[in-house]
């Protein structure tokens, strides 16, 4: 991840960058996906008993169960991505407990508002299919399927996977970032692309090679981002990305 000399070297930490990263991401995936699929199939169950406003209330039930999984994936992500950055200039290094307390930060810098959002995202598409199953003059029973069809799931897990790829995405270059930072000595950093025309996003493919001093954000697609997957850049420029960062020493 030091001082990559060519596109095929960039290339090379970059999908190794992920394959440390996948492990993470698929175990959240699965967890996240079996809890949005339970929740969908709840709020179906209640929605049929007693209407509309209670399914909705059923969602805040979810949050905690989420926000206990969610947390821990991304706590360990970042305490690992911040590990091997260091341990990649110091083998011998061992892990550092002021990583776990930089996790935390960082969860409680960023975790409750994914929580909020994902709550929020969820009474919004039960609100649309019923809205939608009213207009259409589906019976209770109907849209109690159509909340499932709609919800539940493939729709469960899909949104899931996406969940868990920007999440642990994000907690991984954070825990670079913050490793390099420890050091306490100037260092640039380097956007690397995954350099993927028809899927990398045009401006994440023109923000390939873009360094900038180490405390300094990249300007992609008109924000300003610290990282690749930074949490405080727009959803057109974190969601499913696959970017990193390189670093220059």
């Amino acid at each position: 991840m030091f001082n990559l000399p060519n596109d095929k070297a960039k290339q090379r930490f970059q999908a190794a960058f992920l394959r440390i990263e996948l492990p993470y991401e698929k175990a959240l995936s699965h967890v996240l996906g079996h809890q949005l699929d339970q929740l969908a199939h709840q709020v179906a169950r209640v929605y049929e008993q007693d209407g509309l406003n209670a399914a909705l209330a059923i969602v805040a039930q979810y949050e905690e169960p989420i926000r206990l999984r969610l947390f821990q994936a991304l706590s360990d992500t970042y305490s690992r991505f911040a590990d091997e950055s260091l341990s990649t200039l110091d083998p011998t290094v061992s892990r550092n407990a002021r990583f776990t307390l930089a996790a935390q930060r960082y969860i409680r810098s960023h975790g409750a508002g994914k929580i909020k959002a994902i709550s929020e995202t969820t009474r919004q598409a039960i609100r649309h299919v019923v809205g939608q199953a009213i207009t259409e003059g589906l019976s209770i029973p109907e849209t109690q399927r159509r909340i499932l069809e709609k919800t539940g799931g493939q729709i469960a897990r899909k949104r899931a996977r996406t969940i868990a790829q920007t999440e642990v995405h994000a907690a991984a270059n954070a825990g670079s970032q913050a490793a390099m930072e420890s050091l306490n000595r100037p260092f640039q950093k380097e956007w690397i692309s995954a350099l993927q025309p028809g899927r990398t996003r045009p401006w994440h493919l023109s923000a390939h090679g873009q360094v900038v001093d180490g405390n300094a954000q990249f300007l992609v697609g008109g924000e300003h981002l610290q990282y690749p997957g930074d949490p405080l850049g727009s959803a057109r420029n974190i969601i499913n990305c696959r970017c990193v960062n390189a670093y220059l020493l």
